[in-house]
């Protein structure tokens, strides 16, 4: 069964209220190639795995055009991952119960989140194999004495690693979505780094 608070609109709201603070915090730095002002250009998702009872505003995806070059900023979120249909903290609690686990099991982790096998397959593989390659990990695992963990258990010991200093699953989610932030956007083209 998944964690009652992510069966909840409070939870989700939480990480709206961040998304938003971080949208703001980017609306104000202007655009990153010209300088200039950027005006909103938010953009309808529609996520799974989140409570039923959500508003659709609240699946907007923050985003920005600048006024001069027309170029797009979007933001880094909480609750969106790059271009995955499923909420971040779905695809981080269900990858975490994925690792080493028995057919029926994954059965039973499909029937919970609604991702059929493919989708916890190519989430496996994503942590697995192009996860331990990105610079947030190559900085993070040295910090959170993590180098060296099996690739197929690296979000698994993520939560255990905040939830060893004493967080609640819910605070251990959410740094690890923390961390995560530099990866829930794509980088920009044309433009420096």
């Amino acid at each position: 069964m998944l964690p009652r608070f992510l069966s909840g609109v409070k939870w989700f709201s939480l990480l709206l209220k961040y998304d938003m603070d971080l949208a703001e915090e980017a609306q104000l730095e202007g655009c990153g190639l010209c300088g200039a002002q950027l005006h909103q250009a938010h953009y309808q998702r529609k996520p799974r795995g989140g409570p039923a009872e959500m508003d659709e505003d609240d699946w907007r995806r923050f985003s920005f055009c600048c006024y001069v070059c027309r170029k797009r900023t979007t933001p880094v979120s909480f609750r969106f991952f790059g271009r995955r249909v499923y909420f971040g903290a779905i695809m981080v609690l269900i990858s975490a119960m994925l690792g080493g686990v028995s057919p029926r099991r994954r059965e039973a982790l499909h029937r919970l989140c609604g991702a059929d096998q493919r989708t916890l397959e190519r989430w496996r593989q994503w942590w697995a194999e192009e996860f331990p390659q990105t610079d947030v990990w190559r900085i993070v695992s040295p910090r959170l004495a993590l180098a060296g963990v099996p690739t197929d258990s690296i979000p698994r010991q993520l939560l255990r690693h905040f939830l060893q200093q004493g967080c609640s699953l819910a605070r251990a989610l959410r740094r690890v979505l923390r961390l995560l932030l530099p990866l829930t956007t794509l980088p920009r083209r044309g433009g420096p780094g």
